[in-house]
């Protein structure tokens, strides 16, 4: 991405290797897996910090107008970046959606979950439920801290809402199409809502100016399922999307010219609409 977009409009690029990746690595740590859920917390915290500082960095050097970008979780990452960024910035997050629970409850990822061990040390350590529950917050429960299905496309409402396994059909779907065990429904409720609690966008700041944020979706992402969550135009009115009539592996490997073309777009919106930011 980076050498095309000089060479095609001399666009410049910082890139910031997450925390867990690449030479930040732990020795022990078998490429991306982590070796726990709180590391995915710990990387998004990191990476909203570092973000910061780079992009303080470039605008003191005089560089603008500034955009965060990536796709899949930089996607999600650069999403992150933009929300605690106090002025006007650009956003484009190509492959990612609203909130990373989706992606590990949901989507084709789930199947990568030890949900075996996640369930013994929920049910082992009493805390997980007298304590940390009652901090946990989603955009996304209702008063009881249940999931409504509230955006999934086809709802049932002859049955009423189970406060454990009314997300989505995702027990059944992790039934029939995985070999691995379906997790506990409490298990499974209590690895969503932590991981709403640290990724939903709902939880934190809307970007200053969100006609700057351009969306590129797959039309049939599996890796990043976008039913049973808010809509990220619904979270960002203003915000634009764009759609690619692939999956989410076509999407990346044969159309990173379109993640090119929106990031053009939204600089050159930069550039109409706040011109004194413009190098």
């Amino acid at each position: 991405m980076a050498v095309p977009m000089v060479k095609e409009k001399q666009v410049a690029s910082i890139l910031l290797e997450n925390p867990y990746y690449g030479l930040r690595k732990p020795k022990a740590q078998l490429r991306s897996s982590l070796h726990h859920v709180s590391d995915l917390f710990v990387m998004g915290a990191c990476l909203i910090m570092e973000s910061q500082v780079l992009l303080k960095w470039a605008q003191k050097e005089g560089f603008g107008p500034l955009c965060c970008h990536g796709i899949s979780m930089g996607g999600h990452m650069a999403s992150l970046a933009a929300s605690a960024w106090p002025g006007p910035i650009g956003l484009v997050p190509c492959l990612s959606w609203t909130s990373g629970s989706v992606t590990f409850c949901q989507g084709v990822m789930s199947k990568a979950i030890n949900w075996k061990l996640l369930e013994e040390q929920f049910t082992k350590t009493r805390e997980y439920k007298t304590d940390v529950w009652d901090l946990v917050d989603s955009p996304e429960f209702d008063a009881e801290k249940r999931y409504l299905n509230r955006h999934s496309k086809r709802e049932d409402h002859s049955q009423p809402a189970s406060p454990l396994t009314s997300s989505i059909p995702l027990l059944s779907h992790l039934a029939r199409n995985t070999t691995v065990q379906a997790p506990n429904p409490e298990a499974l409720h209590f690895m969503r809502g932590l991981m709403d609690e640290c990724t939903h966008l709902g939880n934190y700041s809307t970007p200053v100016d969100t006609e700057l944020v351009e969306i590129v979706l797959a039309e049939y992402d599996a890796y990043q399922p976008r039913q049973g969550v808010m809509p990220l135009q619904q979270l960002w009115p203003g915000a634009r999307t764009r759609t690619i009539g692939e999956g989410h592996i076509r999407s990346y490997l044969l159309n990173q010219h379109v993640f090119r073309t929106a990031i053009y777009d939204v600089l050159e919106r930069m550039v109409s609409k706040y011109p004194g930011d413009a190098v």
